[in-house]
């Protein structure tokens, strides 16, 4: 996500996730999700799905 066009009244301008250092680790960790994805011809929400189902299932 591009944060420099979202939309005067976004909410995203202003929540701190997506604001400063943090929004700015937070485009790092989507862009890696996104090139996982490409790499492996998937979306990037079943790399992140798979991601949380490996954290549960490593600490069983």
């Amino acid at each position: 996500m591009d944060r420099s066009t979202l939309g005067e009244k976004d909410f995203r301008r202003t929540n701190p996730r997506f604001a400063g250092e943090a929004g700015e680790a937070n485009e790092k960790i989507a862009r890696t999700v996104r090139e996982v994805a490409d790499r492996l011809g998937v979306t990037p929400a079943q790399v992140a799905l798979a991601w949380v189902y490996a954290q549960a299932s490593g600490s069983g």
